[in-house]
């Protein structure tokens, strides 16, 4: 009868497995393609000049055939041609850098729209100039937008809804290594989460069939500032969402936290090291079980945990060390994610014509299978960079949850204050954004002299307000905008060009 039942699991894991091909077609770097359909990666050049760096994002339809794609700053459709209002994302300073894509590492996701089968959230971030500390002039993450993708549009071939494209959804300093989306317990919605710079607090948003719903807070791990902040940083899910760990760039350390699906936080916080020397860590990913953690250090090492066991990094094992190849640079160890064949792709921080492969990652390190090289991306041409932003879409209601059933209401706090005016310097038009507004908020804009020169009365809609400030008859100099809301008044300091 154990046999039976066993028989029985695997036929319906086989079934599901084959059902989840949402991310079977992986785009990346100069003209280069994974295509997992066949069981295997099989790799493809692609037929346009769209260069993906370290933001990445692309899905498929259930049947595994490729919708659309980003590098963050172009939409791209499953023709490979730059989809109908899909150019020119917002990316903030960074489009001045001239190199037409966005570098955040997990700077894009794609999700599907709750309840509705031809809609999409393409959710990004941009770069903009900040300085901290001793720090000046660094690039971060200082918005969160999104866009929505209509399938329908353009003959199938998809389109960014007009008036629906770069919408705000969060004015604050990031971190600078972008963010994840989960499944919601219910099975139906979406989490949606990243961390606030110079702060311990996680962000995460709500994503259902009526929208989008958040910020919402958790202060809880490390105070991510300086490096830690604005180097490899990212957050890394296994495939239950049950357990997440959050990397720092210039610490020895990893953070590992149960996942709460239903409610959306983290808990049980466990700190690993990763070396007892400063190594800092550039990727990582768990394996299928969730058992087995591999992350890199230094870009030459790669290294697996075992978090299952009583001391973490006691149950550590080098897993493999550059041996210094060319392909044409370096092929060292970046990112590292888990494919739909079950094994764990690794790439260098630079492009290079090949990926190593770790076929076995549920194995003890002896056996897991590691071959530096392992696949050449295309033999035509083409170098590989960058990793897609991978949601399992496919996650269940989480059974017994008091989050298990669509039919009860969900109950949210409201949501954290966050207050910001965006682009600064600007040129005519000031873009203001609150999250976490209980009132209607004035908006009043004073010039050095303390002259009012704007003033404006906004309601929040689900406890947002986003509003363009238009000042193109101004001179150029110093403004105040000050926003009284809550009972509370803030200021901010602008400069117009």
């Amino acid at each position: 009868m154990k046999f039976l039942t066993f028989v029985f699991v695997l036929i319906l894991a086989c079934i599901n497995a084959q059902a989840q091909k949402e991310n079977n077609v992986w785009v990346g770097g100069d003209k280069c393609g994974l295509d997992f359909n066949s069981g295997t990666a099989v790799p493809f050049l692609r037929n346009e000049t769209l260069d993906i760096n370290t933001t990445d994002a692309s899905i498929c339809d259930a049947n595994g055939n490729l919708l659309f794609y980003s590098n963050g700053f172009r939409v791209m459709n499953k023709n490979m041609q730059l989809m109908q209002n899909g150019d020119n994302l917002d990316i903030g300073d960074y489009f001045d850098w001239g190199y037409d894509e966005l570098s955040v590492e997990d700077g894009a996701v794609i999700v599907p729209v709750p309840g509705d089968s031809d809609k999409y959230y393409l959710f990004h971030v941009d770069l903009n100039y900040t300085s901290f500390g001793t720090f000046t002039n660094v690039l971060m993450p200082t918005h969160l937008f999104y866009s929505i993708v209509d399938m329908a549009l353009d003959g199938g071939l998809g389109g960014i809804v007009s008036g629906q494209k770069d919408l705000i959804l969060l004015s604050d300093t990031l971190t600078s290594s972008g963010f994840k989306v989960v499944k919601h317990a219910n099975g139906r919605d979406y989490w949606l989460i990243c961390h606030e710079f110079n702060s311990d607090n996680y962000y995460r948003f709500l994503i259902d069939p009526t929208g989008v719903h958040g910020p919402y807070g958790q202060h809880i791990g490390y105070v991510y500032t300086g490096h830690n902040a604005a180097g490899f940083c990212t957050l890394h899910f296994n495939e239950a969402a049950a357990a997440a760990a959050q990397l720092s760039y210039d610490s020895t350390s990893v953070q590992l936290y149960d996942f709460d699906r239903c409610t959306g936080e983290f808990s049980n916080l466990r700190n690993f090291k990763i070396s007892d020397t400063l190594y800092y860590t550039a990727g990582a990913a768990f394996s299928p079980s969730g058992r087995y953690f591999y992350a890199t250090g230094n870009l030459y090492y790669i290294w697996q945990f075992d978090v299952t066991a009583p001391d973490i990094f006691a149950s550590r094992k080098l897993v493999a060390h550059y041996d210094g190849a060319m392909n044409p640079a370096e092929t060292n160890f970046f990112q590292l994610r888990l494919a739909p064949d079950g094994k764990i792709y690794v790439h260098a921080y630079d492009y290079i014509y090949s990926m190593h492969v770790i076929n076995h990652p549920d194995s003890s390190a002896e056996a897991c299978g590691f071959v530096e090289n392992a696949i050449t991306v295309h033999p035509l041409g083409g170098s590989w960079q960058g990793f897609p932003n991978i949601v399992n879409y496919h996650l269940g209601p989480v059974t017994g949850s008091v989050c298990d059933s669509l039919t009860d209401t969900i109950h949210l706090p409201t949501p954290t204050f966050t207050f910001g005016v965006y682009p600064n310097p600007f040129v005519d038009e000031l873009q203001l954004s609150v999250s976490g507004a209980t009132t209607n908020a004035l908006v009043d804009v004073y010039n050095v002299l303390g002259q009012k020169i704007y003033s404006n009365s906004l309601s929040p809609t689900d406890h947002f307000i986003h509003q363009t400030v238009d000042l193109s008859k101004c001179s150029s100099g110093v403004y105040f905008v000050v926003v009284d809301v809550n009972g509370q008044r803030y200021a901010r300091k602008v400069i117009k060009k």
